[in-house]
């Protein structure tokens, strides 16, 4: 049967009902009635003067291939996200998030366990509202409040049975929907002894939160062939009319049609006998779902919906895909595409980009909504945070540049660059980059400051050690003091600040770093610091008992183990070989030579294995690999560092560093991105590499029911299993030891380091003797030193 009429805009007041008895918030919204209400869906469209008439089902949906630019202006006026609001649960972890649009009101539902455990308390949901209108949301626990007056006893004994499920993690929301200001859950109840699934409800609750009905779809979607063990489509959408559309959070598991009786009625396929994916993109006004597919031959998209539970064909031609389409009255169909937000009018194909935005995935958009104020509010979500922007026509918005000049090119900073503009509107980062010809090569960065100390430059420089010693002689680069709170820094490894710091203030901020490190086993060596003279003494001792390993480290040749036994050391200013505050070198020395020739003798190809036991293995990276790598090793093995003579021989490594021109006009934005990029949000994302100990301690679970071991946990609710010990803790204390005690690794000196494995080589190539290539090294560095 077609539909007649138009839907109209549900008053504000329906909406409130659910925050103020759930919540205790205020709400919003139109959207399609409940069952019990379902004559409501074709109200007049009052509010509505202005809008041409168009049935938008009529099939003759028309498209232009060429989209144009808008004639008229529009702009980002306002943005919110829901990294404003304050965590809910911080000793819980987000597990799942499921969302639905009623009318100008965008409601997100959160999900959060503690670690996948069952028990009271155990499981807890937050639902939050954004009034798209204005940008304004409250986020609320929601509980199940008992049952409804007059439900019944069964609904009344069955809402204290789910009330409980839900807080012992035994019942999970998988999808959601909004109708004349009720909420509508889409909620698996798992059995608590055969841990498989036991019922598939459809709940309403009415305008305080308690049960009005449930209805069980698991018999029918069992009997449709939609279960695959403990796998159920997900997602939910209640259109108005008495129907439930479920599997709508991705397709892909198939999407079913439900009558008010719990009867599949229709599983939607792929029209013209198409195998791809149906998804839906949007709704059309009067509560039915849009769903989108390829035809048979690849090349073109199908829209389509459902009329008296059959296909009816919107458009079928050649069209840009979009995760979400906003079909309006009139004829228009807003949607989001791979540059943006575009306007298309159905009736006559025109098609116009409103807005621009290359840098976030399309497919990233959850929502479009069209604002009683002429404008278009457009939400998405990053798999970790919702964002929402308004859009305005012919909006003044006055544009604020920052700067960030790549000295040091790295991919990650135009996405942190991109994302930071996506949330202020009036602020864009933009990146720079040298042109062609203006390389890193000292006489060009020397050039770059000349220009900074004329006043003229970029905002903030992407660069490494060296280049940040040469722009903070020229007295170009500003303290990052006054930049950033000690709060932050606090919790920022000493090492790190290190890398960044030149005679005592912190000029440059690295925003990852990993660990590096030797180990060896605690039969060899029982103490937590060595140099090169105890290598080869514990070499010598067991190749005289013949008990001890037979190789230093497998696949280092001569020139490698050279390095890492003395140049390492040599650059820290942690070995005997180097004084160089009294500007003394110590190469000829039998100490050395004996270095020379331990060095040639267990060198080996590179590459090579030697099928022996080693002595020293390799310790680095982030947290993960780390892990993985003492993991492999065994429990009687501890992390060492490489030789030293003096504190610790374990090193942190940095990719870059970010610093700040001195002579910045944007102080506050500055301010405020770099605080953005070290926020625990930016820097729980990083994989195991953040440079705050808060930050990885939060995020590592121990004996996570995630696995049989460790868990890094990220703020999306993601987690990385960690290769663990025996007893399932995680090798953060080991890491953490690493990173507190460390040095950033030093930065390799042509003039010392170079020397030293320059000359080095005719050794161990046969031409000269050690005690000749130690005397030519010891003169050509103690040349450089005098100088």
């Amino acid at each position: 049967m077609k539909r007649k009429g138009k839907p109209g805009k549900i008053c504000a007041a329906l909406a409130v009902g659910i925050f103020l008895a759930i919540c205790g918030m205020s709400g919003c919204g139109r959207g399609g009635s409940n069952p019990e209400n379902s004559d409501n869906t074709a109200e007049a469209s009052e509010g509505q003067e202005g809008n041409k008439e168009y049935d938008l089902t009529s099939g003759s949906w028309k498209l232009d291939e060429e989209v144009e630019t808008s004639a008229e202006s529009w702009a980002v006026t306002d943005y919110w996200s829901d990294y404003m609001l304050e965590s809910p649960q911080k000793d819980m972890r987000l597990s799942k998030r499921v969302s639905t649009v009623g009318g100008s009101c965008y409601y997100i539902l959160e999900r959060y366990t503690a670690g996948g455990n069952v028990g009271p308390g155990c499981q807890k949901y937050y639902l939050t509202c954004l009034d798209m209108e204005g940008l304004k949301a409250e986020r609320k626990e929601l509980k199940l409040q008992g049952a409804a007056a007059g439900s019944g006893d069964g609904i009344s004994a069955l809402s204290e049975e789910l009330a409980r499920d839900l807080d012992e993690n035994w019942l999970i929301v998988t999808g959601m929907s909004v109708a004349d200001g009720k909420l509508c859950l889409l909620a698996l109840q798992m059995s608590r002894e055969e841990k498989a699934p036991a019922c598939y409800y459809v709940i309403w609750l009415d305008g305080e939160g308690r049960m009005e009905s449930a209805l069980d779809l698991l018999p029918a979607i069992q009997q449709a062939g939609m279960q695959e063990g403990n796998s159920v489509p997900e997602g939910l959408l209640y259109d108005g009319s008495g129907y439930y559309y479920v599997g709508m959070e991705d397709g892909t598991s198939g999407i079913g049609v439900f009558d008010k009786e719990g009867s599949c009625r229709k599983q939607v396929g792929a029209p013209y006998g198409g195998g791809g994916t149906v998804y839906p993109t949007g709704c059309l006004p009067d509560g039915r779902p849009v769903f989108e597919c390829r035809d048979p031959d690849g090349v073109k998209t199908i829209l389509f919906c459902l009329e008296d539970l059959e296909e009816k064909i919107l458009y079928h031609g050649k069209c840009d895909a979009a995760s979400v389409r906003l079909p309006v009255i009139g004829g228009e169909v807003f949607y989001a595409g791979s540059r943006g937000i575009v306007r298309w009018d159905v009736e006559t194909g025109k098609q116009e980009r409103i807005y621009q935005d290359t840098s976030l995935n399309p497919w990233l958009y959850e929502a479009l909504c069209k604002t009683e104020d002429g404008g278009v509010a457009v939400v998405s979500h990053d798999g970790e945070y919702t964002f929402a922007q308004k859009l305005m026509p012919g909006a003044e918005v006055e544009e604020r540049k920052v700067t960030l000049y790549m000295l040091y090119d790295d991919q990650s900073m135009k996405g942190y660059a991109d994302e930071y503009s996506r949330w202020h509107p009036g602020i864009s980062i933009e990146i720079e980059k040298p042109g062609s010809g203006e390389g890193d090569d000292d006489a060009a960065l020397l050039r770059f400051a000349a220009q900074l100390m004329s006043g003229e430059g970029p905002d903030m420089f992407v660069m490494r050690r060296g280049q940040l010693e040469t722009l903070q002689a020229k007295g170009v680069l500003a303290e990052l003091a006054q930049y950033l709170p000690e709060e932050v820094t606090g919790q920022v490894f000493p090492a790190v600040l290190e890398a960044g710091t030149v005679d005592g203030k912190l000029y440059g901020i690295a925003l990852q770093c990993y660990v590096n490190t030797l180990a060896v086993s605690e039969s060899l060596w029982q103490g937590r610091t060595w140099d090169y003279p105890d290598i080869i003494s514990l070499m010598e001792a067991g190749e005289a008992s013949g008990d001890g390993p037979k190789s230093v480290m497998d696949g280092h040749s001569s020139e490698k183990l050279l390095d890492i036994l003395a140049n390492i050391s040599i650059s820290a200013g942690k070995s005997s070989l180097v004084d160089e505050k009294a500007g003394k070198c110590y190469f000829d020395t039998e100490e050395f030579v004996g270095l020379l020739e331990f060095c040639k003798k267990y060198g080996m190809d590179p590459g090579s294995v030697s099928g022996e036991e080693e002595l020293i293995h390799s310790c680095s990276g982030n947290l993960v690999s780390f892990s993985m790598m003492m993991a492999e090793l065994g429990e009687e093995y501890h992390c060492v560092g490489y030789p030293v003579n003096s504190g610790s021989g374990g090193f942190v490594e940095y990719p870059f560093l970010v610093g700040v021109n001195d002579k910045t006009e944007n102080k506050e934005v500055v301010s405020d991105f770099l605080q953005y990029l070290l926020s625990e949000r930016k820097q729980n994302m990083s994989g195991g590499a953040s440079v705050r100990k808060d930050v990885l301690c939060s995020g590592v679970m121990e004996h996570s029911t995630y696995s049989e071991g460790a868990v890094y946990m990220d703020t999306a609710g993601g987690y990385r299993e960690l290769a663990s010990k025996p007893d399932g803790s995680s090798f953060l204390p080991e890491y953490l030891e690493v990173l507190e005690n460390a040095a950033p690794l030093p930065t390799w000196r042509e003039q010392i380091e170079g020397v030293v494995l320059e000359e080095s080589q005719a050794y161990f190539k046969g031409d000269k003797t050690a005690e000749d290539v130690a005397s030519i090294i010891q003169n050509r560095v103690q040349l450089f030193l005098d100088e």
